[in-house]
């Protein structure tokens, strides 16, 4: 993503950040499309809308806590813990049948 479109926005002397202000929410989108996490999300138009932090490579960030052994732990370690089942409902029919609707009249 940065390669493309981030990088060739300096082509242009002084136009560079110009077009970082733009170009801030479309990496924010495929950021989110590609590894739905908002932290990573907000961190990609953050690095995009603030000046000097053009360097940090958000999306291979994203890849590597999508597909490496290290960021398989990170994730594991930064989940919220297991939520207490609810209390029981046992004898309470939840009647799924009723929500079933026989287009065809039998």
């Amino acid at each position: 993503i940065k390669l493309l479109v981030g990088v060739a926005s300096y082509a242009v002397p002084l136009a560079g950040e110009g077009a970082d202000l733009a170009w801030a929410p479309v990496s924010a989108l495929l950021v989110n499309y590609l590894y739905g996490n908002s932290i990573l999300t907000g961190l990609a138009f953050a690095e995009e809308v603030l000046p000097g932090l053009d360097v940090v490579p958000t999306a291979t960030i994203g890849w590597l806590l999508e597909n490496t052994e290290l960021g398989r732990s990170v994730n594991e370690a930064s989940a919220p813990p297991p939520k207490a089942d609810a209390p029981s409902s046992a004898g309470k029919s939840r009647g799924h049948d009723a929500d079933v609707i026989d287009v065809n009249g039998r």
